[in-house]
């Protein structure tokens, strides 16, 4: 993964990552990412990782309140 300078304390963090303009380079260090998170012991991943949790939980719960009305 290219890490790409910036003010970001925690440089190859998951909005850094979500910063590459070229889609196919953002893809293949998204892939990158998740695979090394089991190995990173930053602290600083946690509040990135913690709103993609919360907002794909929240997804979930309209996708299933969505498919109950139906």
């Amino acid at each position: 993964m290219e890490i790409i300078p910036s003010d970001c304390p925690f440089p190859g963090c998951l909005f850094c990552v979500m910063k590459e303009e070229n889609p196919s380079k953002r893809r293949s260090n998204i892939i990158k990412f998740f695979k090394d998170l089991p190995l990173q012991e930053e602290d600083g991943q946690v509040l990135p990782i913690s709103g993609l949790w919360n907002t794909a939980m929240a997804h979930q719960t309209i996708q299933s309140s969505l498919t109950w009305n139906v």
